[in-house]
């Protein structure tokens, strides 16, 4: 470069504020998935296996009456000798069998478990609640700029306090987090005792959070 050629017009980026910002936004909740399942027990293992089987079927015909066009799926299936202690003697044999059964109201949750250890359920799990997919992308965005909002405000406020003036953004780094929604809610059911009525509260609404890490150009 010639000694009287201009130098370039460009911004010191050596001087920076850094500071995190954070932001939330509540979303609807919409959807849960439930697992059901039944457990039985016997001196053989076919025995064992032809009462888990009599009942499921009982349980996976009431699902289906209630949530027909809900994907039910096996969770898992397990079928493993007992024992007794402390010799270990061989006592019997246990069958596990659970199903993931998706529910999109979760208003009616509490019924469907009921109609399900009516028919034989005696494993019952509520998992965690997801947020509608419109509602939680609105949330994330107004969650994201809030943060923004929350970022610059306390580089302005840092600027302000050292007497410099902010000229650009350097970089911006975001994590988004679903918060709120992920309660997980274990209803050990009776083996022999069906419950009525059973009442499951789920959040009405879930919180997704954003933390931004924001890099700011200082003169």
């Amino acid at each position: 470069m010639s000694r009287n050629q201009p130098q370039d017009d460009r911004r010191d980026t050596s001087k920076t504020i850094i500071v995190t910002g954070f932001g939330k936004a509540s979303a609807k909740l919409g959807q849960t998935k439930v697992r059901l399942g039944v457990s039985t027990e016997a001196i053989t293992a076919a025995e064992a296996l032809a009462r888990n089987v009599e009942s499921m079927n009982r349980v996976m015909e009431a699902l289906k009456k209630s949530l027909p066009d809900a994907k039910v799926e096996t969770s898992s299936f397990d079928l493993h000798p007992k024992s007794s202690p402390p010799r270990g003697e061989l006592v019997g044999f246990q069958v596990f069998h659970t199903l993931v059964v998706p529910i999109n109201d979760i208003g009616e949750v509490g019924e469907i478990v009921d109609k399900a250890v009516r028919a034989g359920a005696n494993i019952v799990n509520v998992s965690t609640f997801t947020s509608e997919d419109d509602s939680l992308r609105e949330s994330r965005n107004l969650a994201m700029e809030r943060a923004l909002l929350d970022a610059r405000t306390k580089a302005e406020g840092v600027a302000k306090v050292l007497g410099v003036k902010i000229i650009g953004i350097l970089s911006a780094l975001e994590e988004v987090y679903p918060y709120g929604g992920g309660h997980a809610y274990r209803m050990p059911a009776p083996a022999f005792a069906a419950p009525m009525g059973t009442q499951i509260m789920p959040p009405t609404e879930s919180e997704v959070r954003v933390t931004v890490r924001v890099t700011f150009a200082i003169d």
